[in-house]
């Protein structure tokens, strides 16, 4: 999977796990925002999802950041 859709999936299961609460949504939005957050890598230009051929964009970087914020307080 591409990383912005893999990102824009980390996006919806966190809200859901924000919205509907859950165990199982919890262990899946954290193991792909984990994923996510391993592949991250800074350049002079910022910072960036590198996880395959593609060139980095800023949707993967924008719905993983969409991610972060829906998670609780005391998890980030």
């Amino acid at each position: 999977m591409d990383a912005p859709r893999l990102a824009h999936g980390a996006w919806v299961l966190a809200h859901a796990r924000s919205a509907l609460g859950g165990n199982e949504l919890t262990i899946a939005s954290d193991k792909i925002i984990d994923h996510l957050l391993s592949a991250l890598v800074s350049d002079e230009k910022g910072y960036w999802l590198k996880m395959n051929e593609n060139e980095p964009s800023i949707t993967e970087v924008s719905f993983l950041l969409l991610a972060l914020l829906e998670l609780p307080p005391d998890d980030v």
